[in-house]
């Protein structure tokens, strides 16, 4: 007796298609969440880089804030950012060793403290395609500078 061949595969096709969406719609939620994280981590990098290159704590946060537009941008909508926020940090070393301590904003600038660490930190919820919760994500930047004449306010 022969099979149809034909019947066959139309009776296959369910079952396949059964264990295909689902691995489908795994695969789209991981390439979410792995461009929301991404997003995050280019957003702090960039602010990081771009605040160190600045000469004052103003411009710096200046900078800082023109980064958020990463985590609002489009690799930051298909990675489901929610709440997304960028804060700034600036440590001074008196010494220029590894020791700093915190620059408050509007404080006296000393003008012997030659190396100036800015840290951005980002922190979001991610919520990536097809899952039913939100990870909340950090991530911190770090961009190091050395002003020989110290930083202005």
């Amino acid at each position: 007796m022969k099979r149809n061949r034909q019947g066959q595969q139309i009776a296959e096709f369910g079952p396949a298609l059964m264990i295909a969406i689902p691995l489908l719609a795994i695969m789209l939620s991981c390439l979410s969440f792995g461009a929301g994280v991404g997003a995050l981590a280019l957003g702090a990098q960039h602010a990081a880089r771009e605040a160190a290159a600045t000469g004052t704590y103003t411009l710096a946060q200046q900078r800082v804030n023109e980064n958020l537009t990463t985590l609002s941008g489009p690799l930051g909508q298909f990675g489901g950012i929610q709440n997304g926020k960028l804060l700034l940090v600036v440590e001074e070393s008196p010494t220029g060793e590894t020791n700093f301590t915190v620059h408050t904003r509007g404080g006296s600038i000393d003008p012997a403290n030659k190396v100036y660490r800015y840290k951005v930190r980002g922190e979001c919820e991610i919520k990536p395609l097809f899952w039913w919760v939100s990870i909340p994500t950090v991530y911190e930047a770090t961009g190091i500078v050395e002003h020989p004449e110290g930083l202005g306010v």
